[in-house]
């Protein structure tokens, strides 16, 4: 029976453990490392994947995140592009296997069921009709769920009923201040 063929010859093994252990790939290069980390990242791969294929340890990987600003400003956005490639991956299988989408998506990228979300449309300051047509266009844009933009609107309608009572009270304080003066 033959022997399965090895990727590498046993040379070009040996010349590789020689490299790893010469400390050769610890060197961080400016022009290699942050393509390679965006194009793991761009591919759904993480910062494992990316030592696996620049042949560097983790621990070397965290502290080029410490000592070369630039390659952290890359990693963030490397961290990002993973995202949208799980993001848009996740669709797909959400429909198939939603289990396996949250799962990946929790464990990959700290998503909770409760997922914290920037709606930039929806501001403070605005009236609640306008807070609530944010929600509705942020919702149709694909930013929120229809089960958060539900949520989020009944939070309006709470705010809404908050004020009328509000203004109630001040006016029913008012009438009866009314009462006692004539009275």
């Amino acid at each position: 029976m033959a022997k399965p063929k090895e990727s590498k010859s046993k040379s070009e093994q040996s010349q590789l453990v020689k490299d790893i252990l010469s400390g050769r790939y610890r060197k961080y290069d400016p022009d290699k490392h942050p393509a390679l980390l965006l194009k793991v990242f761009k591919a759904g791969g993480d910062s494992r994947t990316f030592c696996a294929d620049a042949l560097i340890a983790q621990s070397t990987f965290f502290k080029w995140l410490l000592d070369f600003p630039d390659f952290a400003e890359v990693y963030k956005v490397a961290q990002e592009l993973a995202y949208k490639h799980w993001d848009g991956e996740g669709r797909k299988l959400a429909i198939t296997a939603p289990q396996a989408y949250r799962m990946i998506m929790k464990n990959r990228f700290d998503m909770t069921e409760q997922r914290k979300v920037k709606l930039a449309k929806l501001k403070p300051e605005d009236s609640l009709s306008d807070q609530y047509k944010a929600i509705v266009s942020h919702m149709q844009d694909g930013d929120l769920t229809s089960h958060e933009a539900q949520q989020m609107a009944s939070l309006i309608v709470s705010s809404i009923k908050i004020e009328e009572h509000s203004e109630l009270k001040g006016r029913l304080e008012l009438a009866e201040a009314a009462l006692r003066d004539k009275v």
